[in-house]
């Protein structure tokens, strides 16, 4: 499996299926995409790690007036996370959910005038479960269903390694599916 991050910046100055606006969106970010992890050991969530994703609106300006606020809209349906303009132009969001998701950005000035463009954002999810000295171990109920109102994942990769000692000397074997 292949996969890139993309780090850099979007901005708004090519959008050509809005009205112009007097905001020019200019927006920083390292990455799109990020993986949950979750440890599973004895059958207890002992922790899980969401993916923060940050952006920079700092370069964001308006020829009409002073920026005033800017947004993302996570698109994991959370409401939306607003920054006073006045004191700061970044603003980070954890995603604690997995999914592809359509995130907007976007900006208002003091003159009420508002721009946005959005990004798609990936966001997949690795658990690792564990167990020791078990003769019957429990089940993992795997759902492929993500945690939000997206598509369904493309693929499920299992990697599984059971090491028994009291049997065949120590033989493990491991399954992919």
């Amino acid at each position: 499996m292949l996969s890139a991050s993309i780090a850099g910046c979007l901005g708004s100055s090519g959008d050509s299926d809005k009205a112009p606006s007097p905001i020019d969106m200019i927006v920083y970010y390292e990455t799109t995409s990020g993986t949950i992890v979750e440890e599973i050991r004895e059958g207890n969530q002992i922790s899980e790690n969401g993916v923060e994703l940050s952006f920079d609106f700092a370069r964001t300006t308006s020829e009409n007036g002073q920026m005033k606020s800017f947004y993302v809209v996570p698109g994991d349906g959370t409401s939306q996370f607003v920054a006073n303009a006045d004191e700061t132009a970044e603003i980070s969001y954890t995603y604690m959910t997995h999914g592809l998701f359509t995130v907007y950005l976007g900006a208002v000035d003091d003159q009420g005038n508002d721009n946005n463009f959005s990004i798609t954002v990936r966001i997949e999810k690795q658990i690792i479960w564990s167990e020791t000295n078990e003769d019957s171990p429990r089940e993992m109920n795997i759902d492929a269903t993500p945690d939000c109102e997206c598509q369904l994942p493309e693929f499920i990769q299992i990697e599984s390694t059971v090491t028994n000692p009291r049997s065949l000397d120590g033989w493990w074997w491991t399954r992919y599916c």
